[in-house]
């Protein structure tokens, strides 16, 4: 019994013995687990430091890449719009080398452009040659679309710089953009101006009245078109045969005419002896359509300093406008015009639309003009071979006479025909309605304006043109019955004899 309470003693002396060196044990552990983690614990911060860091440098490296490349925009973007600017100008020049127009608005002496082989209506202009450092190039349409790309390339990167004014170099950055910019926009208002005016008017003559007069000096082309000359004006032919279905016609054959058309709804198929017609073709309207859209709306401006204000463009389309009732002559009687309002060259606001409307202004004008003069030409000629005839005087001045008033209808239904093929242009490759990212809500109010003005200014010198041909008939051609009148008339002059 002893013995056993003995062992039992030993035992748990032992097991308080390895207790007290377990809990020494543990406490050194303990103590040591502390040190540990007062070693790894900076360094698990520092890790996390750098792994920020790392991030800060990839995206500081893509910032610092970014501005590099807005930086470089004037130097990667400056080649395709000069050759763009290059190209322009030697497409303008050799134009001018090729018509010598004396005037815009006036008649050129050689009028040969208009009805030759030579005229505006030519397709085959497929490359426009321009020379860069020295070397010819040819200006094509990837060319055009290359500067448009990089136009808006450098938009970007000018409201990349508008956005960080802090910058020191922001500012000789935006120079240089606005720069750039604006030469590109100058040749594409050149380019624009250039491709209107070699189109030639939007009209051809209707193919079976093309047919009837195949013998006279008017041609065919492998479109169906033919030249804008017009060669009979009594309505017949040298070789017989009438070229002219309406040439014979009364007034009132003339009014029922009309009447039953506009009843049919036929109206432009019934007037006239030409046609609308799109006289672009597809590479041009393509590139047309591009420059349009890339310097749509404000597009045009990158210098905040001279972009017009909204009410200022406003205010300054304000001034072309003037009621129905107040539009009065100003002019001189056969002068060629009516109205100094339509004389004026509208400023839109807008570099691409006045470049549009200066074109299609001086078309639309020498196509009326060169019509009338045509018919006025053709009714002298049978006036002096009637007369020498040795006729009734009185006949012949009442022949005359109603053939000068046919000869005012037909000029007034050539300019509907002429209005309606300038509209074909403008809603072809004018109108934001033409792009497939055409959205009516993104397109600012006084660019929708400065549109209508600039159509308006185009069909207006036609409408123009016509009032003075139908005033001139009126007052000089109808006078013919009146001696005294007719001298009077002649005495002021028509300007167009």
């Amino acid at each position: 019994m002893t013995t056993s309470i003995s062992q039992l003693e030993d035992a748990l002396t032992t097991l308080t013995s390895t207790t007290t060196q377990a809990l020494s044990t543990s406490h050194a552990l303990s103590r040591r687990t502390r040190h540990l983690s007062t070693l790894t614990t900076p360094a698990s911060e520092t890790s996390s430091s750098l792994t920020q860091a790392s991030t800060n440098l990839t995206s500081t490296l893509a910032l610092l890449r970014d501005a590099r490349e807005k930086f470089d925009t004037v130097v990667d973007c400056e080649p395709s719009i000069e050759r763009l600017y290059r190209g322009a100008k030697e497409a303008a020049e050799s134009r001018e080398r090729r018509d010598h127009p004396n005037n815009i608005y006036n008649v050129p002496n050689d009028t040969s452009s208009l009805i030759d082989n030579k005229r505006y209506f030519n397709d085959d202009d497929t490359m426009t040659l321009a020379t860069l450092n020295g070397t010819v190039i040819g200006l094509t349409e990837q060319d055009v679309y290359a500067a448009a790309d990089s136009l808006e390339i450098i938009r970007d990167a000018h409201m990349y710089f508008q956005k960080r004014p802090k910058w020191t170099s922001s500012k000789t950055a935006s120079t240089g953009l606005q720069r750039v910019h604006q030469l590109g926009v100058d040749g594409m208002c050149t380019l624009i101006k250039c491709h209107l005016l070699n189109a030639g008017p939007a009209i051809r003559m209707k193919r079976g009245w093309a047919l009837k007069r195949n013998a006279d000096d008017a041609t065919i082309d492998s479109r169906g078109a033919s030249t804008i000359a017009t060669n009979t004006t009594f309505g017949t032919r040298r070789g017989g045969g009438a070229a002219n279905p309406h040439a014979q016609e009364t007034a009132r054959d003339t009014r029922e005419r009309l009447s039953a058309a506009l009843q049919n709804r036929d109206l432009m198929k019934s007037v006239g002896e030409y046609e609308e017609s799109l006289p672009l073709d597809t590479r041009t309207v393509r590139e047309l359509r591009a420059m349009f859209e890339c310097l749509g709306g404000n597009s045009c401006y990158l210098n905040p300093a001279t972009t017009p204000k909204p009410e200022d463009i406003m205010k300054a389309l304000s001034r072309y406008q003037a009621a129905a009732g107040k539009v009065s002559r100003t002019e001189k009687i056969g002068s060629g015009h009516y109205t100094r309002l339509a004389m004026t060259n509208i400023d839109t606001g807008y570099h691409h639309l006045n470049a549009y409307t200066e074109a299609r202004r001086s078309v639309a004008y020498q196509s009326m003009q060169l019509f009338y003069k045509n018919l006025r030409s053709e009714r002298k000629k049978e006036w002096d071979r009637r007369a020498s005839s040795g006729g009734d005087i009185a006949e012949v001045e009442s022949g005359e006479l109603d053939s000068s008033a046919r000869d005012a209808v037909r000029c007034l239904e050539h300019a509907m025909v002429i209005v309606a093929g300038e509209k074909s242009i403008y809603r072809c490759v004018v109108s934001p309605t033409s792009s497939h990212t055409h959205d009516t809500l993104k397109i600012p109010l006084e660019y929708k304006y400065a549109l209508v003005a600039s159509y308006s200014s185009v069909c207006g010198i036609v409408v123009d043109r016509v009032l003075d041909i139908i005033e001139l008939f009126f007052v000089k051609d109808a006078s013919l019955r009146n001696p005294t009148s007719k001298s009077a008339a002649s005495a002021e002059g028509s300007g167009l004899d």
